[in-house]
């Protein structure tokens, strides 16, 4: 891992780790205990963002599927996933989604997280459920024209930043050129018309409301690099994963149907993004690309691909090459 991608990611863990410390201080029941019999269903309460890329659960929720698996759910709104993480291990939270890039720094830091699920899996198109856009008179064709240039992402240190740098290592350019630009993604569309980026990074609808506004795409960062590889990942904490892995099997269970039925029905996510996000529904008509939801039980194996991809780029150290054993819960 190249060392900015590494201080990032150790801040990041680190502030994380101090928070949960404090509000862990007067209990040591992270994401509390639901081994105890109980005649109704276990409550848990699952972060979300108000984002397209949510709605398989919410699919699965008002389907049903977590109810006859037993379990209540409340969903909880947040800003991302890992702003989610402290509170995830104050016990507010049960289970709560990051990125795998995230999830490897807070695994080296030994901060308690297990991935139960896959959120999301890359899509093996050009023009998929996110991609990076460029005005047309940037001169930005290929992922080789975005050396030295400024782009727009959500998070320094991410699943973006680093499959846009492996795809840009895969034609032989030099992402240690590019200059990051953290910005939110409502925000990145009138930073793009203003100049203030050459480029960014998008996720739909927000890519297709880009390509609307006269930018053009310059391709799929997940292409290249993690097509069906997980990208983002449902976490709860170790200890309740150790103390609770019934509940942890019927959310893993009620997740993949979840995904199942939005993958073979982009009519219903559509619908149901219509009422879980904040986007104008006119817009979410016109998406194509939509995301590829978690249909199957996780493995070390999806991890490890995603890891040899943070390696073969220089994102990744080679000696953190076999952390995938201890990303996952396996009870």
């Amino acid at each position: 891992m190249n060392s900015r991608f590494r201080r990032i990611l150790a801040v990041s863990a680190a502030a994380a780790l101090a928070t949960s410390l404090v509000a862990c201080s007067g209990s040591s029941d992270a994401g509390g205990d639901a081994s105890e019999p109980s005649e109704g269903p276990t409550a848990i309460t699952v972060a979300t963002y108000p984002v397209m890329s949510n709605a398989a659960v919410y699919i699965g929720v008002e389907e049903g599927i977590f109810a006859d698996n037993g379990l209540d759910v409340t969903l909880e709104t947040i800003t991302s996933g890992p702003d989610s993480v402290p509170t995830l291990l104050s016990g507010d939270l049960t289970f709560t989604s990051i990125d795998v890039p995230t999830l490897i720094n807070a695994t080296k830091e030994d901060v308690g997280l297990v991935a139960v699920g896959a959120m999301m899996v890359g899509v093996d198109v050009d023009r998929g459920y996110v991609g990076v856009v460029a005005a047309p008179d940037k001169g930005i064709e290929d992922w080789a024209d975005l050396e030295g240039k400024k782009v727009g992402v959500n998070a320094l240190g991410s699943t973006p930043v680093a499959l846009i740098s492996a795809s840009m290592e895969a034609v032989g350019a030099d992402p240690s050129t590019v200059q990051w630009v953290q910005i939110a993604q409502p925000e990145t569309i009138p930073a793009l018309q203003a100049g203030q980026l050459d480029a960014a990074n998008l996720a739909q609808p927000l890519l297709t409301a880009a390509e609307e506004a006269g930018f053009e795409q310059v391709g799929n960062p997940e292409q290249l690099t993690v097509g069906g590889v997980p990208t983002f990942l449902y976490v709860t904490t170790r200890e309740y994963a150790e103390k609770n892995p019934e509940v942890v099997a019927a959310f893993q269970e009620s997740l993949n149907a979840s995904g199942e039925i939005a993958n073979g029905d982009h009519e219903l996510a559509i619908e149901t993004a219509k009422k879980s996000t904040t986007v104008d529904p006119a817009v979410l008509d016109k998406v194509t690309g939509l995301p590829m939801w978690g249909s199957k039980p996780l493995t070390t194996e999806d991890l490890q691909k995603f890891i040899d991809v943070l390696v073969n780029a220089g994102q990744l150290d080679e000696s953190d090459a076999s952390i995938a054993d201890q990303m996952i819960w396996n009870g």
